[in-house]
């Protein structure tokens, strides 16, 4: 493996003089985009494009036919990388056709698949390089202008952040990702990311059937669609992201759970549930609830990154007020019980800001049981939707997973200490609404808990009319709230 030279062109030069000679190059090749998603993927000026596609809809093909222009800027380098030389050798494969049709001249090419000999040099300095992540030490240290990772999903994840993606930074080079769905790993978020071009501009992403090639045999189709199970034919043939088996809520789906909002009725039963953090997000979810079926909705969320506590109470404030409701439950997590790094404790800033929180009953176990019992099984048994206003707690549900265990005993689960925030909060709540508590009560209060309600309630008191403290005192002191994880 060498360098190129000299990068004669800056990046956005760069990627605008390839996209312009593509369309010449095409012409001589006769190439023409088989459907309007093949257009709509070449016409795309995303640093990171992540192309989802079912098999056999030219995933392969057209990256390289995005990539052509590429070829004749001097001194690029070009890498196609996957996990195998098998994977890497389909777009090499189509690299190697264009530059023969195109009579391109080259310094020295190769092409053997069974050795991983995978490469070609052209006379303008520019060159193509297959390479595996079975060496991930081998990827390490080189400039790449344009990287293709082939059958991306496949690809561990740390073989991209640690050893692809940083390569990427001082040309400021493009990256494709063509690939066939692998359950919801890595991938998944990368394709996420693209559909998110407001946060996260440099993506874009794409998701096409294998039925969208209007080249492809519609009966071979149909007969997959028979031979398979449901589910395989769903990711290998609709690019579907299915459930995968570390997936915490499987029960999620977004066509039964992620609904339109609508107007909460005032007289609903309503509640929060708040997580703090700083580098980590600072999470506030409303809930409400139906007094006749019982449904609970989450209808507004809050998710801050590296924002002052002050702030983050504010604006919680700010939007509950605007609901013009009153919260008959706010539960917080037990981190902002301890003293932080100011010596201060953030339970008792939002007691102060008028919003009377308390503790959650922290069972993890028992919380993500009475969540998925909620979810259901189907959507007759659903008592728990999201409404479409809450982002971030809908790609939590969608990537909350258990931790792997290395000698995969049958040890107790524990989910990952990632994708967790919103998830936290949705278990706070479900386990603080009457009703739908799963823990077991202590016959007795414990006393420093009451301690706690009473000053609750006495800093609650100027902010509050005087028959909504009653109301609240009696509340609380009604609810045996007394579970040993509270503590």
């Amino acid at each position: 493996m060498s360098g190129s030279g000299y990068r004669i062109l800056e990046p956005k030069k760069r990627d605008y003089q390839a996209r312009q000679i593509k369309r010449q190059v095409w012409d001589r090749l006769g190439y023409v985009p088989h459907s309007p998603g093949a257009q709509a993927f070449h016409v795309s000026t995303a640093q990171y494009k992540i192309l989802n596609a079912g098999r056999k809809w030219g995933k392969s093909f057209d990256v390289e036919k995005d990539c052509v222009g590429y070829l004749f800027i001097p001194n690029l380098m070009i890498w196609i990388v996957g996990p195998n030389y098998e994977l890497t050798s389909k777009e090499f494969n189509y690299f190697w056709q264009d530059v023969n049709r195109l009579n391109l001249k080259c310094t020295n090419k190769k092409f053997k698949k069974k050795t991983g000999e995978m490469y070609i040099y052209l006379t303008n300095g520019t060159k193509i390089e297959c390479h595996t992540e079975e060496n991930p030490d081998s990827l390490i240290g080189e400039v790449v202008d344009v990287l293709i990772v082939s059958e991306s999903a496949k690809v561990k994840r740390t073989t991209w952040e640690k050893c692809l993606e940083p390569n990427l930074l001082t040309s400021e080079g493009v990256a494709y990702f063509p690939s066939t769905p692998e359950g919801k790993n890595w991938y998944f978020e990368l394709y996420e990311y693209g559909q998110d071009r407001v946060n996260y501009p440099d993506y874009e992403s794409w998701k096409f059937k294998s039925a969208d090639n209007p080249m492809l045999n519609k009966k071979w189709i149909e007969r997959k669609r028979k031979t398979t199970t449901p589910e395989y034919f769903r990711q290998e043939y609709e690019a579907s992201f299915e459930g995968f088996v570390g997936l915490v809520y499987k029960e999620f789906s977004t066509e039964i759970h992620y609904k339109a909002p609508f107007d909460i009725p005032k007289e609903w039963a309503h509640y929060r549930a708040i997580d703090v953090g700083y580098t980590n997000p600072t999470v506030c979810l409303w809930f409400a609830k139906s007094p006749e079926k019982g449904i609970i909705y989450i209808y507004k969320e809050y998710y801050r990154v590296k924002e002052r506590m002050s702030t983050n109470i504010s604006n919680i404030k700010a939007m509950s007020d605007a609901d013009d409701v009153r919260y008959l439950k706010t539960i917080i997590c037990r981190k902002a019980f301890e003293h932080n790094s100011e010596g201060k404790v953030v339970a008792n800033e939002f007691r102060q800001a008028g919003i009377p929180v308390l503790r959650p009953v922290d069972n993890i176990e028992l919380g993500i049981n009475k969540v998925a019992e909620l979810l259901g099984k189907n959507e007759e048994s659903t008592r728990l939707y999201l409404f479409q206003n809450c982002p971030n707690t809908k790609k939590e549900f969608e990537l909350y997973s258990w931790m792997e265990s290395p000698d995969r005993t049958n040890e107790k689960e524990t989910p990952r200490e990632k994708f967790n925030h919103c998830m936290d909060c949705v278990r706070y709540a479900i386990m603080g609404i009457p009703g739908e508590e799963s823990f077991p009560v202590k016959e007795d209060p414990n006393e420093d808990y009451m301690r706690e309600t009473a000053m609750t309630v006495e800093r609650t008191a100027e902010a509050t009319p005087i028959e909504t403290v009653q109301e609240l005192h009696k509340r609380m002191s009604r609810e045996q709230y007394w579970h040993d994880e509270t503590r």
